[in-house]
Formats: structure tokens, C-alpha cells, sequence
């Protein structure tokens, strides 16, 4: 250590010294002893509050369900809401969750998730998962606490081990707490892995000074951890820079002592194996999913990712909009605005500051990942990140900085004396990182005045520009005070001032960006009228398919029971499972391989072989639409004229019409439609008043059910009157779209018209949702009275595609039909063959009993991803995959009793693998002691980790 840094140091014990003379003799040990703790958890305490307790006060309550009050059916509850919408946690971490611990039961597979999935293993490893058995009121709260709670103790442990002192800790704590990953991921597992990174580095860092076992099982628990939380990727950028601080240290501290240096990169591998051992039944089935099915390999280009340049300024101002269009969650950098502007003061006194010059260069490195191509070609051949985009990297940089605003600040705020040429060099940085601020201010002014303009209800946007230049105020009049004058109460002042702002920007940062609805809401929704309708009329497993991105936001199901095909996950991404969903409409992968949406419905056979008995969707949208292009243009319908528009029906049972129209703010005026028939008779006519209209909406068409409409061609004249002429229009594609004449009666052509047709009656709900039901569907276990054996996979989907035949059975040698199986003729069920006693279990298997005159298949029309395991009577038997996507069983003749296992030999095989870790671990915590001994030896100086 060098000579400047003994002075600084004494000079803490001084003022320490000093301090220990106001307190109470009778207080005096308790409160010294624990006064970094009291500092600490006041700094904690503050920031939760600014974060958490000030929107509580004003009536909000923390819930990522959010996003489901804000569309239908649970708009029409008027849930007052708050905060983005976060869509991942609401239709994936909330419901499997809730599915999962209420009650606690052991799921190996979701059966109510999409048409079936696996259950992620992670959901039992992780702990801080079983919070969710708490009331979701609470739950999603705490766990958000938690979080943030863990990531400011972990990060303030680490800069006490590096030898600064609890001011300096408390802003680093602060600054990564609430940074952008936490706060932009808080309900992801990204933030999870995120806040246990901090205790990592806190134990390699202690066993760089003693070489002790328990170091090292406690980093293997926290590689664990961090494996399991859900995000592996996250855990390997965070585990790439813990083994360069492990590399570079390390060699720095004990380069002279080779075989403590060895003992030391030796405990670090066993903690990493340790670790991944341990997590194995989690890692291994997520590479065997998504890394055998071409998803992961897929994903390679996006490790040249890199973020524009302009995003720079949300380092300081995280809120303002940037003309690209990448997700903020993605794309915001932000440690507070303190860490940038007290950023020029690493230079001080750098060589003597410890850590600082890793943080530093791991800082400039990240920066370059970020923005630039400069390490393309490096990270592209990373292990394990290289599938991810490459910007997500941001979070080391977010760590990286929060250390050196801990670092940097506890310098001016702890040391007691300055010299003149510290007081200059001071001074100086501070100015450089305040002009820095001030010309990005000046900068992004343009922006700060549009932003006014186009988001006139995110005050927060400019809000947050404001407790940035408190803070910039703030930091300013601290430093001037710490270089003018000395004196204790000046000092503390200062450390209370710098303190309270951080926390005041990063709370603040964190409460906007959290998801908030009225505490008079439940955060789970109650169900809904058209829910009610869906729960009583699905008693046999029968499942839905929703219409539309947002409608009952997917999996939203899973709350009440009901079994919607729509869901958010990676099993999406197995071919088969894409195969299938891209058949029903080619458009629903076009937002998300992993989240499948029916904007369209183009093959109902397939929705009938998966048992969807109903289809559901907003009001507006519940019928079938007419082929589109894809642009669209407003055809303004003078006075006295009309719109016409020929379409042909497609099927029997039309009875509604839905077309968009534009009255353009018009109360005054009415709107009149008229169908025609092919003999040009009068169908159906109704006129609206204007003033009925939104400015911008669906007008639905409602007669009566034209039984025989299929393959008739129907003409609909639109007219209207208002007092602007061509003041209401109608929305038309751009060219035509479908067979049919279409324009204005006075010859002007336009394009056809944007138009929906139901067909069948469907029931309109109170809350704004509608649901038809299909003529017919499978049910979930069906007795097989036909088969056809096709050569592929693709025949058998083209054949479903083609029409649907219930009882009947496709089969694949593609896939492993049975080596004898041949087509069978429709043999009609006997009286007395059918299937009873359906059994579904909360852990997702299914039993049931079967009575046959003669050998036949059964179909359980639920996924089959290889899997699963058929038990007849007790026996094991063989079961393939039918009518491509489900379970088939050949069952003999007479009265049986079938049980479906889901029974995974990667999940039993991974579980002994994490079982052996467990056991590595409880061998090595019970011989610490010994091999503690052994270390001894090797420990010789412990001042490795002051270097």
C-alpha cells in the first residue's frame, strides 16, 4: 500500500475517533459498532420509500396485472392503472406462478398453458419464487423489495470489503438498486441474477485475502442462484466479468505465491462447477428445448446488436424518447445520473483507489460492446451469450458504474483533509463531468420540448430532467463546501445531501418505470361476465383460442381455469408446434417466435382437432375478416352518394357485418346501411346517428341469421349525411382485396372495403367480449372409430387442414407410426364403447378408463412432446404421436384402465446430476475444517485483496 493511502486512511480513524466523542458513554460501543449498518439501512429505508411507499400513499398498488386491466374483457372493470405495461411477467411469470403455489403442488407439465407445455424447473429452484405462495397482493411487491433490497446490500458489502467506507457504499448500493436493468427488468428473472452478481465478487474478493472453503461453497450457491433464477444468459455476462476479476487479481495479489495463486483459480472452477452441477435439472432442460430445436442457433445474428449513439443521453436522462424503435427495456443505460457526472473523478487519485481501474477499463470495454462493432468478432465467439443481442451486455456497464459513483464519491465525502493540488484535481474533474451535463442538457433541449408535445401525459419524462439537475446542483454544492472548509457539520451535511438525492433520482427512476393499479383492485382480476360464461360452459377441458394481441391477455387463462391455446413460452418454437399454429393463420408468429397471436383465423378444422369449442375476441373483432393488403386508405363518402361493396359469403349462418368508420368529430348526421341480395332484393337496413359513433370506430351490422348464405354474393350500400360533406368515411384496402365491385355510386373506384363477417350467432358479453362457438370439435379423450396412415408429417397436417372428421386418426411413419399400422376403415362405435372416469391431475397427467368390442386407438388431444409414458392397467405400453401434434394409444378390447405419464429422462437423468452437486457440496462443507487446514499454509500475508 502506498504511503498516501496509510494518511487517508488515518485520517478516517481521526474523524472516526472524533465522532465516538459525541455519543453517550452509555450508547457510545452499541452505536459505533453498528453505525455503518444504521447509515445503511437508513439509505435503504429512504430509497424504498421514495420508490415504493410515496405511490402507495397516493392510492397505488404494485402489480404487473396492470396490462390486464387495460384491455378487454377487464377494461370494463375501470381499473384506474399506472406504470408500462410489462407484458412477459403478466402472461408468463404471474400465471404459471400462480398455477404453481396456489396451492403448492408439483407440476411436471402445464396442461393449461397454451395446448401443454413442460414445467420449468427453475420455479422450484429459485427461492425467491416461493413468495408467490403469499397473496398476489403482496407477493409481487415483495419479491420487487427483495430484489431491490438484495442488489443495495450486496453492493454495499462489496465496497466496505474493498476498504471504503459506508458513505461510499450507500451510493453505490443506491446506484445499483434501482439501475435500468432492475428497474426496467424488475419483474423478469434479468433482475434476480442481477442483484446476487454483487455477493459473487464480495467472496472471490474475501478469499483473495484468506483462501478459506466456505468462500468458495458460498460462490458456488451464488452461481447457482443466479443459474436458476430463470436468465441464464444474464448469468453468464455477469459470470465472464467475475472470472476476469478472478484472472486479474488474482495474478496481481499472488503472481510471487504460484501455488496459492493455483489454489485460488482452483476454488473458483469448483465454485462454478458446484453451482452448475447443482442447477443442472434447470440448464439442461432449457438447452435441450431451445437449444436442439434451432431457436437458439437462430438468434446468432443478433450478437452484432449494437444501440444507436443517441440512446447516450439516457446515462443521464433515462426517460426522454429516441427516434429508433428498440424497447426500452432493451435500450436504457442507467446508473444515475450521479455515477456520469461524478464519473471524470476516477482519474483522481487513481492508482491508490482500489478496483477502480478494473471498473474503469470494464466500463470502457462495455461501452464499446454496446455502441460500437469495435469487439464484434470477440463476443460472436463467446459461449452462451453469443445467441443474444449483443447491447443486453449493458448490465455489467450498469455494475461498472455503480461502483465507481461509490468509489469516486466516498473519496471527497469520507477524506477529513485536502491539499491544495487534491483540491485542484478535484476540482477540476467535478467541473469537467458538470460542463459534461450541462452541454448533454443543453443538447437534448429540442427533445425535452417535443417530448411536451407528443407525450402529454408523461410529465414524468421531463420530471425525471428535473431531479437530474437537483442532483447536478446538489453534487456541485458539495464539492464546492468540501473544498472550502473542513469542518465536521459541513461534512456530514454533505454526506446526508449527497445520499438523499441519489436515492431521491434512482427512487424516483424506479417508481415510474414500476407497474401500478388502484389498491381497490385485486391484482388478479375477478372474472368477468364472458369469463363466467367461458367457466361454465368448459367443464370437460374444451379449449379456447383468442382473437387479437391483447384480448384476455394470453395465459391470463390460467388464473380461471380455462384452457386457451394462446400463450407466451418456447415451446412455440418446436416445429412441430409452429407447423401447426402457422396453419391456422401464417400471420402468428409475426410479433414473437415464442408468443403466437390469431389476428386472423384461417384453418378452423385445425382449432376443431385441438377441442376449441369457442373462439373469443373483442366485440368488434368476432368475425371472420375479408383478405386485406397492406395498406389501407379512408374513402369519404360525399352527401347524397353512397359506398358499395359486393362480397360473396364464404359460409352458411351470416348475421353480422363489421366495417371501420371515421365520422371525423361529427354529432349531427346519421349513417345508413343497406344489404342487397343477388336478386338485388332488400336484405337488412339500419341507420345510426352520427352522434352513436366514436370518432374512430367499428360499426357492427347486425340481422338476422341468413341461414343459406354460403356461396351467395350480397351487395352493401353505405350512405351518409352529415353537414361536411365526405366528413364520414370508411376505411378500404388499397387495390382489391377479394372478389367483388367496389366503390363510390358515383363511378368512383376505390378499393374493397375493410370488412368482418360472423357467421353463427355469438354471444356478446357486458364487459366487451364476444365468443362464438364452433359447430363441432374433439373432445380431450376421444375413442378412434377411423385411421389413415400417411408417409409424413406434412400429409397428415395438409389432410387436418383439408376438412375435420371427428374420431378420426392420422398417423405418421414420418414419426413413428407402428411398423404394422395400415389405414382402417370407419368401423362405427358400438353402443357400449366409450371412455369414462376422465381423471385430470393437478401435476398434469391424465387417467381414464376404456371399454372396446375390438382393439382401437384412443386420442387424448393434448401435446405430446415425446415425453410421455401410456400405462394400460398398470402396464407400459407404446404411445405415438397423432394427428400430428398429440398422444395415441392402441388399446385392446374390453374394459381398461389407462394412465399418461409425464415421465422425462433428461429431467430424471438431470436431477441425479444436480443431486451428485448437492452431495459435492455437503462433502466439501463437512471436511472444511480439513482442508481449511491445508490452506493455512498457502494463506502466508492476507493483504492480497488491499492491492
Amino acid at each position: 500500500m502506498t504511503s498516501d493511502m496509510g494518511t487517508e486512511e488515518l485520517e478516517r480513524e481521526e474523524s472516526s475517533a472524533e465522532d465516538e466523542k459525541t455519543v453517550p458513554a452509555e450508547k457510545r460501543s452499541f452505536l459505533i459498532r453498528h453505525r455503518g449498518w444504521f447509515i445503511c439501512g437508513g439509505g435503504l429505508a429512504f430509497l424504498l420509500f421514495v420508490a415504493y411507499g410515496w405511490m402507495y400513499m397516493q392510492g397505488w398498488k404494485f402489480s404487473f396485472t396492470n396490462v390486464n386491466y387495460t384491455f378487454t374483457p377487464f377494461s370494463s372493470t375501470q381499473t384506474s392503472t399506472s406504470g408500462p405495461m410489462l407484458t412477459d411477467p403478466a402472461d408468463n411469470i404471474l400465471p404459471i406462478s400462480w398455477r404453481t403455489f396456489h396451492p403448492l403442488t408439483v407440476v411436471y407439465w402445464l396442461s393449461d398453458f397454451g395446448i401443454g407445455c413442460a414445467q420449468s424447473a427453475n420455479i422450484y429452484m429459485s427461492p425467491l419464487n416461493y413468495l408467490y405462495m403469499l397473496p398476489y397482493d403482496i407477493a409481487q411487491v415483495l419479491i420487487s423489495m427483495v430484489k431491490v433490497s438484495g442488489a443495495f446490500i450486496g453492493m454495499a458489502l462489496f465496497i466496505r470489503q474493498l476498504g471504503y467506507s459506508w458513505r461510499g457504499a450507500v451510493i453505490s448500493g443506491t446506484s445499483y438498486a434501482l439501475c435500468s436493468v432492475m428497474v426496467m427488468w424488475n419483474g423478469w428473472q434479468h433482475s434476480e441474477v442481477t442483484m446476487y452478481a454483487p455477493l459473487l465478487l464480495l467472496l472471490l474478493d474475501k478469499a483473495l485475502s484468506k483462501l478459506k472453503v466456505g468462500y468458495f461453497l458460498g460462490a458456488g450457491l451464488v452461481v447457482y442462484l443466479m443459474l436458476v433464477a430463470g436468465m441464464p444468459t444474464y448469468a453468464a455476462y455477469l459470470l465472464y466479468l467475475t472470472g476476469a476479476y478472478v484472472l486479474f487479481y488474482g495474478c496481481r495479489c499472488h503472481w510471487e505465491e504460484p501455488k496459492r495463486l493455483l489454489a485460488y483459480f482452483v476454488g473458483f472452477a469448483v465454485a462454478v462447477v458446484l453451482g452448475a452441477l447443482m442447477s443442472f435439472p434447470y440448464t439442461i432442460s432449457l438447452l435441450s428445448t431451445v437449444g436442439s430445436n434451432g431457436y437458439a442457433s437462430s438468434r446468432s445474428g443478433q450478437s452484432f446488436a449494437r444501440l444507436a449513439l443517441a440512446h447516450i443521453k439516457s446515462l443521464f436522462f433515462p426517460y426522454l424518447p429516441t427516434s429508433d424503435d428498440a424497447h426500452a427495456n432493451e435500450c436504457t443505460l442507467y446508473a444515475g445520473v450521479l455515477a456520469m457526472i461524478s464519473l471524470p473523478l476516477t482519474v483522481v487519485h487513481f492508482r491508490r483507489k482500489k478496483r477502480v481501474g478494473f471498473f474503469a477499463v470494464t466500463a470502457i470495454v462495455t461501452a464499446l460492446l454496446v455502441f460500437t462493432p469495435a469487439l464484434d468478432l470477440v463476443f460472436h465467439h463467446l459461449p452462451l451469450i453469443n445467441t443474444s443481442m449483443k447491447y443486453r451486455v449493458l448490465v455489467v456497464l450498469d455494475l461498472a458504474l455503480s461502483v465507481l459513483a461509490g468509489t469516486n464519491l466516498d473519496e471527497i465525502l469520507s477524506t477529513k483533509k485536502l491539499t491544495h493540488k487534491d483540491k485542484w484535481q478535484i476540482g477540476a474533474a467535478a467541473f469537467v463531468g458538470l460542463a459534461v451535463f450541462a452541454g448533454l442538457l443543453y443538447w437534448v433541449m429540442p427533445v425535452i420540448r417535443s417530448t411536451r408535445v407528443e407525450y402529454p401525459g408523461d410529465e414524468y419524462r421531463i420530471t425525471q430532467v428535473y431531479v437530474a439537475c437537483i442532483v447536478a446542483v446538489v453534487f456541485f454544492m458539495v464539492v464546492a463546501a468540501k473544498l472550502i472548509t473542513a469542518r465536521k457539520g459541513v461534512a456530514i451535511a454533505c454526506t446526508v445531501a449527497m445520499m438523499a438525492s441519489v436515492c431521491l433520482d434512482m427512487g424516483y427512476f424506479g417508481s415510474q418505470y414500476f407497474p401500478w393499479i388502484a389498491q381497490s383492485s385485486p391484482s388478479v382480476p375477478k372474472p368477468t361476465d364472458t369469463i363466467r360464461y367461458l367457466q361454465r360452459n368448459t367443464t370437460n377441458n374444451e379449449k379456447i383460442v383468442t382473437k387479437g394481441g391483447w384480448m384476455f391477455f394470453a395465459s391470463s387463462n390460467m388464473y380461471y381455469g380455462l384452457r386457451d391455446i394462446v400463450a407466451h413460452g418456447f415451446v412455440f418454437t418446436n416445429s412441430d408446434m409452429k407447423n401447426y399454429y402457422l396453419r391456422i393463420s401464417e400471420t402468428a408468429f409475426s410479433n414473437s417466435p415464442t408468443k403466437p397471436f390469431f389476428e386472423h383465423i384461417e384453418n378452423e378444422n385445425l382449432l376443431k382437432y385441438m377441442g376449441v369449442k369457442f373462439i373469443a375476441a373483442d366485440s368488434d373483432n368476432i368475425g371472420d375478416e375479408m383478405p386485406e393488403s397492406d395498406e389501407a386508405v379512408f374513402v369519404g363518402i360525399p352527401e347524397k352518394k353512397s359506398f358499395k361493396q359486393e362480397f360473396t359469403a364464404p359460409d352458411d349462418g351470416l348475421s353480422v357485418l363489421s366495417f371501420p368508420v371515421n365520422v371525423d368529430g361529427q354529432k349531427a348526421g346519421t349513417l345508413t346501411i343497406k344489404m342487397y341480395g343477388e336478386g338485388k332484393e332488400l336484405v337488412a337496413s339500419q341507420t345510426m346517428n352520427l352522434d352513436e359513433i366514436p370518432a374512430s370506430s367499428i360499426v357492427q351490422f347486425t340481422f338476422p341469421e341468413i341461414e343459406n348464405s354460403k356461396g351467395k354474393t350480397y351487395r352493401l350500400e353505405i350512405s351518409a349525411y352529415a353537414p361536411r360533406s365526405r366528413s364520414v368515411s370508411v376505411v378500404a384496402n388499397k387495390g382489391n382485396a377479394y372478389p367483388g365491385a367496389s366503390g363510390l355510386s358515383n363511378g368512383e373506384k376505390t378499393g374493397d372495403l375493410q370488412l368482418s363477417c360472423l357467421y353463427g350467432s355469438a354471444r356478446k358479453g357486458s364487459d366487451g367480449m364476444s365468443v362464438k362457438q364452433l359447430d363441432d370439435y374433439a373432445p380431450q379423450v376421444e375413442l378412434i372409430d377411423e385411421v389413415q396412415v400417411k408417409d409424413t408429417d406434412k400429409q397428415v397436417l395438409n389432410a387436418m387442414s383439408r376438412s375435420f372428421t371427428k374420431n378420426r386418426l392420422y398417423l405418421s411413419k414420418e414419426s413413428g407410426a407402428p411398423a404394422d399400422a395400415e389405414d382402417l376403415a370407419k368401423t362405427v362405435l358400438g353402443g357400449d364403447e366409450n371412455i369414462t372416469n376422465i381423471d385430470n391431475q393437478r401435476s398434469g397427467n391424465i387417467s381414464f378408463d376404456v371399454q372396446t368390442d375390438r382393439q382401437r386407438y384412443v386420442l387424448v388431444n393434448e401435446y405430446n412432446d415425446g415425453n410421455w409414458t401410456a400405462y394400460v392397467d398398470g402396464e407400459k405400453t407404446d404411445m405415438y404421436k397423432g394427428n400430428y401434434l398429440f398422444r395415441a394409444i392402441s388399446v385392446p378390447a374390453g374394459k381398461h384402465h389407462v394412465e399418461l405419464r409425464y415421465e422425462s429422462k433428461v429431467l430424471q437423468i438431470s436431477c441425479m446430476i444436480g443431486g451428485f452437486g448437492v452431495l459435492l457440496g455437503g462433502v466439501l462443507l463437512l471436511t472444511r475444517k480439513r482442508i481449511n487446514q491445508s490452506l493455512e499454509s498457502l494463506n502466508g500475508n492476507e493483504s492480497g485483496s488491499a492491492k
